[in-house]
């Protein structure tokens, strides 16, 4: 599920938000949202943030695994 929030006070700084109920990996699906965004000739704005409260395969330093519960946190990239 896709949700775009409308966030003027913030919209200098963070022009796209996209909350996700779940994501594996925000920085991973990140990465493909941009990639797929340039491949259509228009890039993701500088500052697109992606959000969840729950991800299942987030990796840290020295590829570390790790998980956010649902209701916990916000994981973010």
């Amino acid at each position: 599920m896709l949700v775009v929030m409308e966030l003027p006070r913030t919209r200098e700084l963070l022009p796209t938000v996209i909350f996700r109920v779940s994501s594996p990996s925000t920085n991973a699906e990140l990465r493909e949202l941009a990639a797929e965004a340039a491949a259509g000739g228009e890039p993701l704005p500088h500052g697109t943030l992606l959000v969840t409260d729950t991800q299942t395969a987030g990796r840290g330093r020295l590829d570390r695994g790790w998980e956010t519960p649902p209701g916990r946190a916000l994981a973010a990239s």
